[in-house]
Parts: C-alpha cells; sequence; structure tokens
C-alpha cells in the first residue's frame, strides 16, 4: 500500500488517480493472485497507477476486466503498436480452424 499510494501522489491528478485505482483495487480484493502481482510487482503498479492517471476509460476497462492486469507486466508488449498483419494472420488461421461450419464461432 505505501508503495501504491507513492506512485498515486506523484500523479498530476492524484485525486483522480487514487479514485480510478481504488476501483480496480476494489474489484479485484477477493482474487488474491491480482493483489499479489500489484504487490511483488513493482513494474505491474507503476504501470496500473500510469494507466489510470492517464486514462479514465482504461481504469474502467481493467476494473470490468482484471484479467487485463496480466499485461502489465511486459511494458514492452503493452505500448508497442498492434501489427495489423499478424492480427490479420490470426484471424485467417481462426477462421480456418471453423471449417465454415459454424457461423456462430466465425463472428
Amino acid at each position: 500500500i505505501p508503495d501504491l499510494l507513492r506512485a498515486i501522489a506523484a500523479q498530476s491528478d492524484p485525486i483522480a488517480t487514487l479514485q480510478r485505482v481504488f476501483h480496480i483495487v476494489e474489484a479485484v480484493a477477493r482474487r488474491s493472485a491480482y493483489l499479489a502481482l500489484l504487490a511483488e510487482r513493482p513494474l505491474a503498479l507503476s504501470q496500473l497507477v500510469r494507466l489510470c492517471a492517464a486514462s479514465p476509460w482504461i481504469a474502467r476497462e481493467l476494473g470490468r476486466h482484471p484479467v487485463l492486469l496480466d499485461e502489465l507486466l511486459d511494458p514492452r508488449s503493452l505500448y508497442a503498436p498492434l501489427d495489423t498483419v499478424a492480427l490479420e494472420a490470426d484471424v485467417d488461421r481462426r477462421l480456418a480452424a471453423t471449417g465454415g461450419q459454424d457461423l456462430e464461432q466465425e463472428m
């Protein structure tokens, strides 16, 4: 908690950042794995605070989908631009795997 509060206090709008981060902590309070991730990984904690300070939308999404917290572990991939060629290849591969027989799965 002290590290979290220090990181929040260093933001340009610490009150808004605190509210956003609190929403996420509240959402994951019953999931010890996420609390451990933030306690044991200072980089993930700092990325969480940075993103919450920058964007209320990101903070809401992290609160709604705590599994996204895992993405905070590697800032290189977190901030890397999307590779559209790789994304298209992935979609093509997944569509081919359906065999054209399951419209719901294709969607």
